[in-house]
Formats: structure tokens, sequence, C-alpha cells
């Protein structure tokens, strides 16, 4: 999979368990025989071409979420949206501008055309704030709960993880069956196989949803993930 620097996903490879997000578990892309990325009788369950995931759009005012990240894992793919942080990186000089009205506010606070600046900035702030809040989505299958959907084992377009819908996620990492995840306040949370201790929770238990890493939790913040 693939993210272009509009925050669109793009999956390509087998298909067979809905990893490409397309909404079945095969590829609408026949076989041509001038296309040679796709292989004759596989009836559609390979994409030898990026083809865009299903509109995420349904569970958010009917806009894309903007998605800066995506993984993947055995049969299974995690995205997500920008954070707030990233959020306003991604619209050039909005930090600037910001900090340089909020010095001129200080020397100039009386002035209508600077309180006006102002307003629109905190305005445009809360618009990259509504479009940046680190929503996780899922899709593809997974026996061992690496949707982290519950008892929900195959998903073949993306879904937002309701086990993290008050948490801002700023990283991923994928293994085979699990998926690691970094919220925006350094907090880890596991979901997935749990075999050989990978979760890190102190057993080999599965995960069917995100779970806090309690080891972390008490005083150490994560800065990065990895998944292997």
């Amino acid at each position: 999979a693939a993210v272009d620097d509009q925050g669109v996903v793009y999956a390509f490879g087998e298909g067979r368990k809905g990893q490409l997000g397309g909404g079945n578990m095969f590829t609408v892309e026949p076989y041509h025989p001038l296309k040679t990325g796709v292989r004759r009788g596989a009836l559609g369950a390979l994409q030898g071409f990026p083809s865009q995931c299903t509109p995420s759009g349904a569970w958010k005012g009917k806009a894309d979420l903007r998605v800066c990240e995506v993984v993947c894992g055995g049969q299974f793919s995690v995205a997500r949206e920008a954070c707030a942080l990233e959020g306003s990186q991604l619209v050039r000089g909005f930090e600037e501008l910001e900090a340089a009205l909020r010095g001129l506010r200080e020397v100039y606070g009386e002035s209508a055309s600077v309180r006006a600046a102002w307003a629109h900035v905190r305005q445009e702030r809360c618009e990259i704030g509504r479009g940046s809040e680190g929503t996780v989505l899922v899709w593809g299958s997974g026996k061992h709960g690496e949707l982290g959907l519950g008892e929900v084992q195959h998903s073949p377009f993306p879904r937002p993880l309701p086990g993290l819908r008050e948490v801002s996620i700023r990283q991923l990492a994928a293994g085979q069956r699990h998926v690691l995840a970094v919220d925006v306040q350094g907090l880890l949370f596991s979901w997935g196989c749990g075999a050989s201790g990978r979760l890190g929770h102190g057993d080999v238990q599965d995960r069917r949803g995100p779970a806090l890493v309690q080891f972390f939790a008490a005083s150490l913040r994560v800065d990065l993930c990895a998944a292997g």
C-alpha cells in the first residue's frame, strides 16, 4: 500500500482476504494480455496496478480522511489520519504565521486588523483540528484479532477502529499478525496475536481490540515502535 501527498491510500498486490480495501475479496482489474501485472486465471485476486481504496468519508462529513501513514501485516492493513501536530505542519507556513500574529497581538492588541487576522487563524486551527484527529482505519482479515474489531475477522473496506475513537494516534507498526500504535501522549497500544509475548502485556493471549501496554503507561513515554 502507498499514500500520496493528498492523503489518498492506494493498494496493490494480493486481495483475496480483503487487504486491498476495495470493498470486496477481489479486485475489479480484469486480465489483460498487455498488462503483465495481472496474471491470467487469477480471477481478479491480484492487483498489479495501484488502485484507490474505498473512500472513507461515510463517517466524517462525507469528506475523505487525510491519511498520512499506512502499514501492512500478513493479510490486513492499518492506516491513520494525521494527528493535530502533523495537521498544522501540512499547511505550509501556518505555524510561523500563528506565532507571528501571537506576537503582534501582544503589541497591537487593540488593532482591528490584528484581531481580524487572529480570528481567521484560530478558525483555520479549528479546521485543521477537525481534519487531523489521528483516526485509525483497518481492513483485511485476521483470525487473531489483527483488525482490532472484536469478533469481526474480515473487513473488505476501511473501517474506523472504535477502540481508539478517543485516542489520537501518531505512529503505527504492523507485524505478520499484530499491530502496535503510539498516541500523541506517548502511550503504546497493541492488539492481535499475542504468541511469544509480542503484544507486551506479560502473557501470550491474543487481544481482539486495542489494549494499553501498562509497562510504559506508569512513567515512560514511547517515541517510536516497531513490529516484527
